[in-house]
């Protein structure tokens, strides 16, 4: 976090060594993994958090510690090697005196508990293998110039920056740089191996084209340049940010509607309203029709004008033949 510890925040919290000194600020922050960078308004680049892959930019600071630790313990082993061989002549002379040697006993040692002791002890390692404060990358500016330097060969001030991961990026006005864990040839230096300060990329790999944005992925760069190697990002001026003044055509606006003027009650006509009378909706009704069924004319009865005789006539009255559906069923005799 860059706050001078390494515990953790619930709170935004101030970070002092970035404060503005003499004009310049900060203006651009990002974040790997275990790290961040920031670039100030003149172009300077800092780095704080983790440095065990080289991603701040500062050198092989955690490599450094494991060589020279690994020297100190193999001195320290040729040291008893020697101790060693020059107790084993007193032994030889006892032996020939006859008296046999005590045998020797064997150095018990502690086994370490894995991982936990060693994090225990790389806990401690400030400007070693972590940096809990913003670090300046003095490969890209010097702050003191020596005598005969070039300002321009050691002041390279950054133009953007971006981190991910385990390695981060700058494109300087000289060209685009980049350090830390180089797996997967993500830091474009045609290799897999580390860089623990600023590489500077060839720039046939744009061909010759300006980069002008850079944005990094977790183990893959994407960059943007120009179509030519003179080209240029517009500024954001006064001029540019001015947009011209939307020109709004005003809606016609309707005629508001003529009030309605009442007359009096006096000079009201007062009119009959004739009742309207609305003729009925005739609904269709169901009417059952019988089946036709042939009939002979013998079976019917016969009309009483046709009957001269009186008895004939009202037999036929008091005595009508009933007809049944099987009597038009059945066929006439003969």
């Amino acid at each position: 976090m860059g706050i001078g510890n390494k515990f953790n925040s619930s709170v935004p919290t101030r970070v002092k060594d970035l404060d503005p000194f003499e004009g310049d600020y900060v203006v651009e922050v990002a974040g790997g993994e275990h790290h961040s960078i920031a670039r100030t308004k003149d172009g300077l680049v800092y780095c704080w958090g983790r440095n065990d892959e080289g991603q701040l930019g500062v050198g092989d600071t955690y490599g450094e510690y494991r060589k020279q630790k690994a020297e100190e313990e193999l001195a320290k082993a040729e040291e008893q090697a020697k101790v060693a061989e020059s107790v084993k002549p007193e032994h030889t002379a006892e032996a020939v005196a006859g008296e046999q040697p005590e045998p020797e006993k064997k150095a018990s040692v502690k086994k370490s508990r894995g991982d936990k002791t060693n994090v225990a002890k790389e806990e401690d390692l400030k400007y070693i293998y972590y940096f809990y404060r913003p670090q300046l990358v003095e490969s890209l500016w010097k702050w003191e110039l020596a005598e005969g330097e070039n300002e321009t060969e050691v002041r390279k001030p950054a133009i953007q920056i971006n981190a991910a991961g385990q390695y981060s990026y700058a494109i300087c006005k000289d060209g685009v740089y980049s350090w830390g864990m180089g797996e997967n040839y993500v830091l474009g230096n045609r290799d897999d191996n580390n860089e623990f300060k600023p590489y500077k990329l060839d720039p046939r790999m744009f061909e010759e084209n300006r980069v002008a944005m850079i944005a990094c992925g977790t183990m893959h760069v994407v960059v943007l340049t120009h179509d030519s190697p003179d080209g240029k990002m517009p500024e954001l001026t006064e001029k540019v940010m001015e947009l011209p003044a939307l020109q709004v055509t005003p809606t016609p606006k309707k005629a508001a509607p003529k009030p309605k003027v009442e007359k009096p009650v006096t000079e009201q006509h007062t009119e009959i309203q004739k009742p309207q009378i609305k003729a009925p909706i005739l609904k269709p009704e169901f009417v059952e029709v019988l089946p036709q069924y042939p009939v002979s004319v013998m079976e019917l009865p016969k009309p009483i004008e046709a009957v001269h005789n009186h008895h004939e006539a009202s037999t036929a009255i008091l005595e009508p033949p009933l007809l049944s559906s099987c009597d038009f069923l059945r066929k006439p005799p003969g």
